[in-house]
């Protein structure tokens, strides 16, 4: 990922503050950091993010660096549209790695004053989560049922973090730690008793910890087997088979022959229907089979009719065009007009925008066939005549749905179909 760092000297410049590179050696000791006023900042590029489950929820990730160098951390996100957003966060702010709301960002969006003023300690403390609060949630519940608990260390030396946060080794069997978001965080509404399952990402773990937050410093600990979620779905929490993995820690003792016939967790349990019986009724009368009845032929068109009649009205000989097998006109609103196959469309008057004084197809469809295209541009007064353009078919190359301002050369023009010709 590239890190934004011009533009953030090209920010903090423009409103007078001094920026410099943090070098050594005759070299930049490291291309993220920057002193702004005698502070050290690093620059972390971030994004606008949409959760799947919330559409109006957007939020901007917020990595936290593992090492103690900068005292602000200065984040920049670019929107879809609009310059690049700033936001001037102090590292005493930042635990770990997080995610926040654009209305909690706000607050330090384009706060460049920060380095104007004095800098309180809490501002620059170094702090950091070593347990984030699902994994202290796993190991309070697991000691209360005096089970052991490994945590997992990192083999990397780094500051932080310490520890796996998402796992965990639990009466020695592996297991992954989820959290379980509810459909509503309402209590009154009934799908605040549905929360989301989720499958599990890798094939490390043999069993997932989903935790399920009933009230503040209240929670709810599932012990699924892997295999019982097979897909991402939502379950009531009223499901028998979830509610059979509720603090059920004694499957970490069970052998793994035993999981292997475990019951997938559904949305919700399947009704059984009865059979169906099929009953032979007495004294019914026999069932009547009425043949076919005919097809009503279809309706003409409007715009076909008004065409046709046009076209006689200047002693054109006017013929549909219909199918073989149905003898219904086709589709594609073709007539024999003076033995010259004519396909007919609306067009549509644009009086606004760049196409002003011009022309946009209702139903730009051609038939490669027709020889002349005949355009209606229906009059917005019912009772005046609609406005007829009879063009070749070979004066367009190229397709179009916007109509060429030559088309008003061809005004009334059936005069180009009076020749005679016979198919």
């Amino acid at each position: 990922m590239n890190v934004p760092v011009s533009e953030v000297i090209t920010e903090a410049r423009a409103i007078g503050l001094s920026v410099q590179r943090l070098s050594g050696y005759g070299k930049i000791l490291d291309a993220r950091l920057l002193v702004v006023e005698g502070r050290i900042c690093q620059i972390i590029k971030t994004r606008q993010v949409i959760d799947s489950h919330y559409p109006n929820a957007v939020y901007a990730p917020l990595y936290l660096p593992r090492t103690e160098y900068a005292d602000f951390l200065i984040y920049v996100a670019f929107p879809p549209s609009g310059p690049p957003r700033f936001y001037v966060v102090p590292r005493g702010a930042m635990t770990k790695d997080t995610g926040w709301s654009l209305e909690s960002l706000e607050q330090y969006r384009g706060a460049w004053q920060v380095f104007k003023q004095p800098v309180t300690p809490d501002q620059t403390e170094r702090r950091f989560t070593i347990l984030n609060w699902q994994l202290q949630v796993i190991i309070d519940a697991a000691r209360e049922v005096a089970l052991d608990v490994t945590l997992i260390g990192l083999k990397k030396r780094r500051t932080w973090p310490t520890f796996v946060q998402r796992r965990v080794i639990v009466n020695g069997r592996k297991c992954a730690v989820y959290s379980c978001t509810r459909l509503s965080p309402d209590p009154t509404v009934p799908s605040h008793n549905f929360v989301f399952l989720r499958t599990p990402t890798e094939k490390w773990a043999e069993f997932q910890l989903c935790i399920v937050k009933d009230r503040p410093e209240e929670y709810q600990i599932y012990v699924v087997p892997r295999g019982a979620i097979r897909k991402q779905t939502t379950a009531s929490l009223d499901n028998p088979i979830l509610q059979s993995y509720r603090s059920n820690w004694k499957l970490l003792s069970a052998p793994t022959s035993e999981l292997a016939q475990i019951t997938q967790i559904e949305w919700r349990p399947k009704k059984v229907r009865p059979p169906v019986e099929w009953r032979l009724t007495k004294d019914r009368p026999p069932i009547e089979w009425h043949p076919n009845k005919p097809r009503s032929q279809k309706k003409v068109p409007e715009i076909l009719v008004k065409t046709m009649l046009e076209a006689q009205s200047h002693g054109l000989s006017v013929e549909l065009v219909k199918g073989s097998d149905t003898g219904e006109y086709l589709r594609n609103k073709c007539l024999y007009i003076s033995h010259k196959v004519c396909q007919t469309m609306q067009a549509l008057p644009v009086t606004t925008g760049k196409h002003n004084g011009r022309y946009v197809l209702v139903h730009a469809s051609v038939t490669d066939w027709a020889e002349f295209l005949v355009f209606v541009v229906l009059p917005e007064i019912e009772d005046e005549t609609p406005t007829f353009y009879v063009v070749p078919r070979a004066k367009f190359i190229k397709d179009t749905i916007v109509l060429p301002t030559w088309i008003r050369d061809y005004k009334d023009a059936w005069h180009l179909l009076s020749g005679i010709r016979m198919p």
